[in-house]
């Protein structure tokens, strides 16, 4: 049942079905070179991903994470989520929204494994997740 609602959503593989797939995304822009050493997304994070891809879910994640939000079927341009993500990838988390949690994931430790891939220094990541720089490294640590 839920290949056949990935499929309906437009999915090539099931939501949880693996990362990063051998098989290409239709989701997205294509993972580049610099892209292959990205942590792989919790399981709380992976169906923002799967849907979104990388930047809109930093983006949505950074917007609404650890609070409600309300995710309409039929998403309308004064929505949060079309505000943020535009109309079509807020469709898009609609049709999958009976696999979200009620609230955002904070997902701090795989936004800063995915910040300190993409080249930002340990001081920028801890600003950017209003945390200290020791939670940095110690989360840097142990993602190696």
């Amino acid at each position: 049942m839920l290949k056949d609602k990935a499929a309906a959503v437009g999915l090539k593989q099931p939501l949880f079905g693996g990362y990063p797939g051998s098989e290409p995304r239709n989701n997205g822009p294509a993972m580049t070179s610099s892209d292959m050493s990205l942590p792989k997304p919790t399981a709380q994070v992976e169906p923002y991903f799967n849907i979104l891809g990388l930047d809109d879910t930093l983006r949505f994640i950074e917007a609404f994470g650890g609070t409600e939000v309300y995710i309409a079927d039929n998403p309308q341009s004064r929505s949060s989520d079309v505000a943020v993500l535009g109309y079509d990838k807020a469709k898009g988390l609609a049709e999958v929204s009976y696999l979200l949690q009620r609230r955002v994931p904070l997902a701090k430790k795989w936004r800063a494994l995915t910040y300190k891939a993409r080249g930002m220094t340990t001081v920028q990541i801890a600003r950017k997740l209003c945390v200290t720089d020791v939670s940095v490294r110690s989360w840097l640590r142990a993602g190696r």
